[in-house]
């Protein structure tokens, strides 16, 4: 049996390739989409009886920037291997092989979070606080061992067959110190926070929360706050804290809703939420599943609290000295 299915799909792999996938068990099934360097394409993989649907990311350094392959992939790569959490991407399996890295990862039925809101339109107050609340505990999880996202966008949040969302592409992530700056400017400008549009160095665990405000004002409005292309534009409403809600979406938010949105969009980034703060806040805090241990107010029952949070960073720290490793094949 071919690992490329349907043999008339005519997908771009060498007959190597797909004995090296078939060895792993992964057939792949179709073409999902592709980019200037990177393909993407649905496989299947047959384990201990068990099919599970997985994606391939193909990354083809050959036609890749200089600076991205230096730089920016190997940090995704290290980083990959060292995170694992319930509303990050599983990532399966990573290889080499000669000029193209191979990432098979869990496969999100539903889509990425801007395609379903361009197709279903808006969620309502409380889906936007199960998803945005997911989304800040992924942030909790990795701010908590010292690694930043700097590209958070509704396309690099995916749904799950089952409704969950989980964060994905770590492209622009990096490892930094507990208290570390970055001056790379990442991101899209709709969702970059002020101060990295100013190009000063900045704190990337304040800017990750900006914008997870963003997404949450697109999850509730179906449009950006910040939809201009000039970065100039955009610092100037942010600045004056110009927040233009959908009239309708405005006239049933919560007063709890409209403060989360205050403190989570502060210009000021020394005032602005971490991912700890919003999970304790009025508004998260009507679902008490997602509270987080108030370093003032201490607590053992929350669902995903410091007893939770403690071991993920412990997998995490195995994973980095002996867990997932890269494979390179010749």
């Amino acid at each position: 049996m071919s690992a490329t299915g349907d043999s008339s799909l005519n997908l771009p792999f060498t007959k190597s390739e797909e004995h090296t996938f078939m060895v792993r068990g992964y057939t792949v099934e179709k073409r999902l989409g592709e980019g200037s360097y990177a393909k993407v394409f649905l496989c299947k993989k047959i384990s201990n009886n068990k099919c599970t649907f997985l994606a391939c990311k193909v990354i083809d350094t050959k036609n890749a920037p200089v600076d991205y392959v230096n730089k920016f992939l190997p940090r995704e790569l290290n980083v990959l291997m060292r995170i694992g959490h319930p509303n990050i991407i599983h990532v399966d399996f990573i290889f080499q092989r000669k000029a193209k890295y191979y990432m098979f990862m869990r496969y999100a039925e539903t889509g990425d979070l801007l395609d379903y809101l361009m197709t279903r339109g808006r969620v309502s107050e409380n889906r936007a606080r199960f998803w945005i609340a997911q989304c800040a505990l992924a942030l909790h999880y990795i701010h908590g061992i010292n690694i930043v996202h700097r590209d958070i966008k509704c396309e690099n949040i995916l749904i799950t067959e089952s409704l969950n969302v989980k964060l994905c592409d770590f492209g622009f992530s990096r490892i930094i110190t507990p208290e570390g700056y970055s001056s790379t400017y990442c991101g899209s400008i709709a969702y970059t926070a002020p101060e990295v549009l100013r190009g000063r160095p900045y704190q990337p665990k304040k800017s990750d929360i900006w914008s997870v405000g963003v997404v949450l004002f697109v999850m509730l409005n179906r449009k950006l706050p910040y939809p201009d292309s000039s970065p100039k534009k955009v610092l100037e409403k942010q600045m004056a804290r110009h927040i233009n809600h959908n009239q309708k979406v405005e006239e049933l938010m919560t007063p709890e809703l409209k403060a989360a949105f205050q403190k989570l969009l502060e210009p000021d980034a020394r005032e602005r939420y971490n991912a700890a703060e919003f999970l304790n806040c009025d508004w998260v805090k009507v679902d008490p599943r997602y509270r987080q241990e108030d370093k003032k107010k201490p607590t053992s029952r929350s669902l995903s609290g410091d007893s939770e949070k403690t071991i993920l960073i412990k997998k995490a720290k195995e994973r980095a000295s002996k867990g997932k490793h890269l494979e390179r094949i010749l």
